[in-house]
Parts: structure tokens; C-alpha cells; sequence
């Protein structure tokens, strides 16, 4: 019982160490983790984790929409509008974006069941391969064997 409760308590303090960084964020960390850096380097690095030269710039400007009034989800809209659709971190959940969260598990739940289906022809296959072999070559085996046994006692 003891175990039970030591258990329960560290699960909840690991989860209440996990969470507080995500509450203790910035608006600007927010916004700058939904956008790919659109810096001329071509990093391609989520603008919130990147450390290139011109990373700051873009938070720095993440800040200023955000001072003016814009909400965070406004304010990363209006850095997309400026910069590209392509620098969007996640897709959508509309239309062609939307196919790229559907089509994942529809490929991989599509996959387990080819798989589940070529292991049980294989199962059946070797089942009556062995089957086969057992009623041919089993005598022939056996006699085998005790001969090979004899002539190690011996």
C-alpha cells in the first residue's frame, strides 16, 4: 500500500515539474514555437528553439505584434501572411493540411493489418508444410536418430 501511495506521489510531482515550464512560457516563445525561422540560411529550425543570427530579429518582431494588440494566434497569422505559408511549424487542420494528420494513421493502421494478414498466411503455410514433412520423413528421422544414439553409447 505504501508503494501504491510513494508511486502515486512522484507520478504527480514528475507531472507537475513537466507541466510548469509549458505554463511558465512566454507569449512570444507561443508564437515563435508554432513558425519555422524564415531566415535566409534556410536553418528550418522552429523559431522558438533557434539560435541563428537572425532568430532574435524574428522574435523581436513577434514581440512588437504583439504589443500592438494582436492575440497570439493573430499574431502568428499576420507572421505567415508576411513571411509564407511554408514557414508554418504544424499544418492546418483544413483542407490539404488536413489530409497530412489523417493519412499517417490511416498508412500505418493500413500496414499492421498487411502484416497481421501475410503472418497468418505464413502460419498456414508452414503448418502444412510441416505437416507434410512430419507424416514423410518422421519414421525415417526416428530410426535415424536411434541409431546415431546407439553408436554414442557404445
Amino acid at each position: 500500500m505504501r508503494r501504491a501511495l510513494l508511486l502515486v506521489c512522484v507520478l504527480s510531482l514528475a507531472s507537475v515539474v513537466m507541466l510548469c515550464p509549458a505554463a511558465a512560457r512566454s507569449p512570444v516563445s507561443e508564437v515563435a514555437g508554432g513558425v519555422i525561422c524564415p531566415c535566409p540560411d534556410d536553418c528550418m529550425r522552429v523559431l522558438g528553439d533557434c539560435v541563428c543570427s537572425y532568430s532574435d530579429d524574428y522574435r523581436a518582431e513577434i514581440d512588437s505584434m504583439l504589443n500592438t494588440g494582436l492575440e497570439g494566434p493573430d499574431a502568428k497569422e499576420a507572421f505567415l501572411a508576411r513571411y509564407g505559408e511554408r514557414f508554418r511549424a504544424s499544418p492546418r487542420f483544413e483542407g490539404g493540411g488536413l489530409l497530412l494528420w489523417v493519412l499517417p494513421p490511416v498508412f500505418i493502421l493500413a500496414g499492421l493489418v498487411a502484416l497481421v494478414g501475410a503472418m497468418g498466411r505464413w502460419r498456414s503455410v508452414s503448418v502444412t508444410g510441416t505437416e507434410r514433412r512430419e507424416t514423410s520423413t518422421a519414421p525415417r528421422a526416428i530410426s535415424q536418430f536411434e541409431e546415431e544414439l546407439k553408436s554414442f553409447d557404445a
